[in-house]
């Protein structure tokens, strides 16, 4: 476990220009075994503008999976 994935920290990151990516538990309806990764630009506003969203089988910060 980690801050990202247990907390909600946001992972700084860069995409296309500056943006920030947010982890947490996938909504079971859909993805029941993983996590769901948000990806946002760091444009100023708040909040930030939201880019797209994927589902990852296990935290990319620490590699956690949920059944961990």
């Amino acid at each position: 476990m980690c801050e990202y994935c247990e907390n909600g920290k946001r992972i700084e990151t860069e995409v296309d220009n500056e943006g920030c990516m947010l982890v947490y538990d996938a909504d079971p309806e859909y993805h029941a075994d993983g996590w769901t990764v948000d990806v946002y630009a760091n444009d100023g506003q708040e909040p930030p503008l939201w880019m797209y969203s994927f589902n990852v089988p296990c935290c990319p910060m620490c590699g956690r999976r949920l059944e961990d």
